[in-house]
């Protein structure tokens, strides 16, 4: 597909049709003292009055097991009256809200993903947050990876566990993603193929080890993740995010690698470049300003062939797509690691998908 060519999204209808109201906009409305009222006044079937409570709600208050200590508040009809008043305000508000993001969203122009000369790459992630690199995984190194973790999660129990929603424990080797039904997050080994991926993408002389010498000034960087990204057809579309939260220096450099041609209809990752910067997370996070954000920033597809990598700046924001194709083999596999900026002089995030206990760092390889 040529670059910057518009392509049709649907992600937007994955959306609930029944908004839930955002807590962001009720701490934008309401003092901390009124949203905890509020919050018991919801909690309580909307009444403070012991002669207002039924049968079923004087349950729930007993099974909060109230003591002789606790403080009662007493609440006039008015106060009643106000509070389910700004209670409905805010479902109303929160309804507009859906509404515009979904028109946002649905409206947004998606454009392809361009390719970097090896000789820009570090310009480009400082000012975009995101920069594709062509061709940084021999062809044979992607099969054989895609192979083995194809294979790995066959054997494994956890499809099943996670489709159904149940818990799995942190040592079977899966971490936690967002949406992540038919969606899978996979720790990978430091050894056999994905061993020697590593070494052939970060190596000396490689373009990725040339990038991260550059980038860090010399420093080994230590990885702070190692796994698998999986989606399978049927997932749905991850919110817009970024995996940190703002700070002056990236705390964090996360590298996904494409083991198959990754075409539109597979979910293919959605970068929002330039937005790894205070006010724009100022205002992703603030309900009233979210919105007008999403509307006028640029959408990249990381529309990756085998064998080629999109570098990201952890606080550019981006979500995964939705995998819409109709065929249950079209499974779009990346591997994917995370490096932990050596010059960053702040407190790192708690380790990711990472298999316990492991330790790698680019001098390795």
């Amino acid at each position: 597909m040529a670059p910057n060519t518009p392509i049709d999204n649907d992600d937007a209808s994955s959306s609930s049709s029944e908004p839930d109201i955002d807590d962001g906009l009720l701490q934008d409305e309401l003092s901390g003292d009124t949203l905890a009222a509020l919050m018991q006044f919801m909690n309580t079937g909307s009444c403070f009055d012991e002669s207002d409570v039924d049968d079923k709600q004087q349950i729930i208050a007993e099974e909060k097991k109230f003591t002789k200590d606790t403080i009662c508040v007493a609440y006039t009809e008015n106060d009643n009256r106000v509070i389910a008043e700004t209670l409905q305000r805010l479902r109303g508000e929160a309804e507009k809200s859906a509404v515009a993001h979904k028109e946002v969203m649905a409206n947004r122009e998606l454009l392809v993903l361009e390719s970097t000369a090896r000789k820009d790459a570090l310009t480009l992630l400082v000012k975009d947050g995101i920069v594709k690199l062509d061709g940084v995984l021999e062809h044979e190194l992607c099969d054989i990876c895609l192979n083995q973790i194809n294979q790995s999660l066959l054997d494994s129990d956890f499809q099943t566990a996670n489709e159904k929603g149940g818990e799995v424990s942190s040592f079977v080797g899966f971490g936690n993603v967002l949406s992540r039904d038919k969606r899978y997050d996979m720790y990978l080994p430091n050894e056999g193929p994905f061993k020697q991926a590593l070494a052939s993408m970060v190596g000396k002389g490689s373009a990725m080890g040339d990038l991260f010498i550059s980038m860090f000034e010399g420093k080994s960087a230590f990885f702070h993740e190692l796994s698998a990204l999986i989606s399978d057809s049927g997932s749905a579309s991850q919110p817009i995010h970024p995996d940190t939260e703002y700070t002056d220096e990236a705390p964090l450099y996360t590298c996904f690698v494409a083991l198959q041609d990754i075409d539109d209809s597979m979910g293919p990752t959605v970068f929002l470049p330039r937005t790894h910067n205070r006010d724009v997370h100022e205002r992703h996070k603030a309900t009233k300003t979210k919105d007008a954000l999403l509307a006028e920033s640029e959408y990249r597809l990381g529309l990756l062939k085998k064998g080629d990598v999109a570098i990201m700046d952890s606080r550019t924001l981006h979500s995964g797509g939705a995998n819409l194709s109709l065929n249950p083999e079209r499974r779009r596999v990346l591997l994917y690691f995370t490096l932990r900026n050596p010059l960053y002089s702040g407190e790192y995030p708690p380790c990711g998908s990472l298999i316990p206990g492991l330790s790698i760092s680019t001098a390795e390889f």
